[in-house]
């Protein structure tokens, strides 16, 4: 399996939502007040 870097340190408790191909939680370093990450389920 290819590592992620994106999903390796995320909690369950992180993630905003969650849909069958995608999940959204907040930037750790956001650009402006509410940025979001989505983060496909698949990895590429």
């Amino acid at each position: 399996m290819t590592h992620c870097a994106f999903c390796h340190d995320i909690k369950p408790d992180d993630i905003l939502i969650s849909t069958k191909h995608f999940f959204a939680v907040p930037d750790i370093v956001p650009i402006r007040n509410g940025h979001i990450i989505l983060i496909s389920k698949n990895t590429i």
